[in-house]
């Protein structure tokens, strides 16, 4: 099972109107292997309307808008199959 989870939302402000224009999102999804936990992580910037200050409810929203339609949940689904079917490096032998 994939767990997804915003773990980035940085504010930008402009300085000389001292208003929200934009925020870097982050999400990762974590999963578990046979071998072990893997996770993946993906970012943008984006352009928002400026205003003063934006709720927690609109914020979700606009996070949860930004990867639809970046397609990042199956962007990262992918990310972690790739993972989980990497070779397991086998041990060093010196001759």
């Amino acid at each position: 099972m994939i767990q997804y989870q915003f773990t980035r939302c940085d504010l930008e402000k402009d300085p000389a109107t001292n208003k929200i224009v934009g925020a870097a999102i982050g999400l990762t999804a974590n999963s578990t292997t046979d071998l072990g936990p893997i996770s993946a992580y993906t970012d943008a910037r984006i352009t928002l309307e400026p205003k003063d200050a934006y709720t927690a409810q609109e914020l979700r929203t606009i996070c949860m808008r930004e990867a639809l339609n970046r397609d990042w949940y199956n962007s990262l689904e992918r990310d972690l199959e790739t993972q989980a079917h990497m070779p397991i490096p086998g041990p060093t032998v010196i001759i």
